[in-house]
């Protein structure tokens, strides 16, 4: 990204043909790398006719995964996950959602281990 300097901005971007970028992988690397592309190529075909002829590539929502007691939560916590109900294969917000979400960010926040400082405001 490059920068005029006045609120403009603008960028540029390097297209590398297949060819040139594949001829540089060793046989063995790249072997392995079209094996897994096949396979993940024949799972979507499957999943895909599989949906095509059940009808069932696009699935219609009923209801929120959140009750009504817990939109305002859910909306107003940037933490709020969603987890996948194993009964129903749906998604559910669990009831103390908002306390597992707390406990995850201070768990993911390194523990202080230097002295404390305290910063001067800026004037």
């Amino acid at each position: 990204m490059t920068s005029f300097g006045i609120g403009q901005k603008g960028t540029q971007a390097i297209g590398i043909h297949p060819k040139y970028l594949f001829a540089t992988l060793d046989k063995e690397t790249f072997t392995a790398y079209r094996a897994k592309l096949e396979a993940r190529q024949k799972k979507a075909y499957r999943y895909f006719h599989n949906g095509l002829i059940n009808n069932s590539i696009f699935v219609v929502k009923t209801r929120a995964p959140y009750t009504d007691d817990q939109m305002s939560d859910v909306f107003l916590n940037p933490n709020a996950r969603v987890s996948v109900d194993k009964k129903t294969a749906g998604y559910t917000y669990s009831p103390d959602f908002a306390a597992e979400a707390l406990a995850r960010s201070q768990a993911a926040k390194p523990a202080a281990t230097g002295p404390k400082t305290e910063t001067q405001p800026v004037v």
